[in-house]
């Protein structure tokens, strides 16, 4: 446990945003906090989404609030340097981003969800 906690808060720490003359730019571990941490970018601020926790830029989210709530940027930073370059049109509710995130998704995982679904939904029906 303490070695899962340890490597949790080293890929903690490697987590960023960052923004230039060019757009955003991300970096975080590829695949759900377990492969290799990537810079990412940069990416036009039309095609950056929030949600009031998460980003999505392009076809990579980053978390910016835990699940808990507890910020994992510096709010008045977040706010000064990147909430304040997102296009108004573009902070959405967490149902809209999650579809977008699915839209962008690699079909692997639309694949896997797909499944997913239907298992759940053979397993209900087998229930009922």
């Amino acid at each position: 446990m303490y070695l899962a906690m340890k490597d949790a808060a080293k890929r903690f720490g490697e987590l960023g945003l960052g923004v230039s003359d060019r757009g955003f730019h991300v970096r975080n571990p590829e695949w759900h906090g377990t492969g290799p941490v990537k810079e990412r970018g940069p990416f036009e601020w039309r095609d950056v989404y929030f949600d009031g926790r998460r980003f999505l830029a392009g076809n990579v989210t980053i978390n910016a609030k835990m699940p808990t709530g507890a910020e994992i940027f510096p709010r008045a930073a977040l706010e000064n340097e990147i909430l304040s370059r997102v296009p108004a049109a573009n902070f959405v509710t967490p149902q809209t981003l999650g579809w977008k995130t699915m839209k962008v998704a690699p079909p692997g995982v639309k694949v896997a969800y797909g499944l997913l679904i239907v298992a759940l939904l053979f397993y209900m029906w087998v229930r009922w």
